[in-house]
């Protein structure tokens, strides 16, 4: 799993991969929203940031995204428990679009050898969602 330090002040950087069927750069950027699925009375944090670039070398254009970690614990989207991240948002033709992510809170007292701010990755490759598996009106 992704590791997170709730103590950290920065960012958590987030992918978008683009594959063959599906665009990463059709994303609706302000639809975006982060945070652990199973906390529901949190707000999901939008991006502070973004970038085109290719991120895993396919020659592809993926998106990466900045979210920022103490805006995550102020808008209650991420806990000492929290085991799972779940970016949401839509994409062209107001597509909805899901990518989960197993994710590890890294304790409160650990060394600081641990990466800060360790790299998130969600493939949508294969959670790209249709609600009701249609486009929506």
């Amino acid at each position: 799993p992704n590791s997170i330090n709730l103590k950290s002040k920065g960012v958590l950087p987030v992918a978008i991969l683009s594959t063959d069927e599906f665009n990463a750069l059709d994303v609706d950027i302000e639809s975006l929203g982060f945070g652990d699925p199973f906390l529901t009375d949190g707000t999901p944090v939008s991006p502070l940031r973004f970038a085109r670039d290719d991120v895993n070398d396919d020659g592809l254009p993926d998106l990466l995204l900045k979210f920022s970690i103490p805006q995550m614990l102020e808008n209650d989207v991420l806990e000492s428990s929290s085991e799972m991240g779940r970016l949401t948002g839509t994409a062209l033709g107001d597509i909805n679009i899901e990518g989960n992510d197993a994710i590890r809170i890294v304790p409160m007292g650990a060394a600081k050898s641990i990466p800060e701010p360790s790299t998130f990755l969600l493939l949508l490759v294969g959670l790209i969602c249709f609600v009701g598996g249609r486009r929506l009106l």
